[in-house]
C-alpha cells in the first residue's frame, strides 16, 4: 500500500468515525436517509473512479474488463440508492440491510478463498461475520428506528477501526523476477 493510499484510508476512517458520532448524537429517523445518501454518493464516486481507471489504463490490462463491469455495477447501485431517497423508511432500511448482507457474504467468500491460497484470512472472515451479525441485529430491531441507528453507528465505528488496522498492518511483498 502506497503512502497516498494509507493517507486516503486514514481520512476515510476518520470520516466514518465522525459520521458515526453524528448519528449517535442525533438518532432521528432521518439519519437513515442521510446514511443512504452517503452510501449513494460513495458508490457513485467509486463507480466513476473505476470507469475512469478502465478508460485510462485497465482496458489494456489482462482482465481489464472486470474493472469496467465493477465500475458500471457500482455506479448503477449508487444511482439506484439515490433514486430510493424518497421511498419509505422501510425500503431504505431494507436496502441498507441488503448492502450489509452482500458485504458480509463477499467478505466471507474472500476469506475462504484466501485460506485456500494460504493467505491471511482471519481478518476478512471476522469482518464478514460482524456484517452478518449486524444484519441479524437490525432485523431483530426492525420496529425500533433509534436502535437501528445505534447499531449502524456501531458498525461504522467497527468498519473504521478495521480499515485503520488494515492500513497499518504489515503485508508481505512478493517479487517476481
Amino acid at each position: 500500500m502506497t503512502t497516498l493510499q494509507k493517507l486516503v484510508n486514514v481520512f476515510l476512517s476518520l470520516l466514518m468515525i465522525a459520521f458515526g458520532a453524528i448519528l449517535l448524537l442525533n438518532p432521528a429517523e432521518e439519519a437513515l436517509v442521510v446514511a443512504l445518501l452517503a452510501l449513494a454518493f460513495v458508490l457513485m464516486f467509486y463507480g466513476i473512479h473505476m470507469l475512469f481507471d478502465y478508460l485510462t489504463l485497465s482496458r489494456h490490462m489482462v482482465s481489464g474488463k472486470v474493472m469496467l463491469y465493477i465500475g458500471i455495477i457500482t455506479l448503477d447501485m449508487g444511482v439506484f440508492s439515490l433514486s430510493i431517497y424518497h421511498a419509505s423508511k422501510t425500503v431504505v432500511l431494507l436496502y441498507l440491510l441488503g448492502c450489509h448482507a452482500i458485504t458480509g457474504a463477499i467478505s466471507i467468500a474472500r476469506a475462504i478463498e484466501s485460506r485456500m491460497h494460504d493467505s491471511p484470512w482471519k481478518l476478512m472472515l471476522s469482518q464478514g461475520i460482524v456484517s452478518i451479525v449486524i444484519l441479524i441485529a437490525c432485523l431483530r430491531n426492525m420496529n425500533n428506528p433509534t436502535a437501528l441507528i445505534y447499531i449502524f453507528s456501531a458498525w461504522l465505528f467497527y468498519s473504521a477501526i478495521m480499515r485503520l488496522v488494515n492500513t497499518f498492518k504489515s503485508t508481505e511483498i512478493i517479487y517476481i523476477a
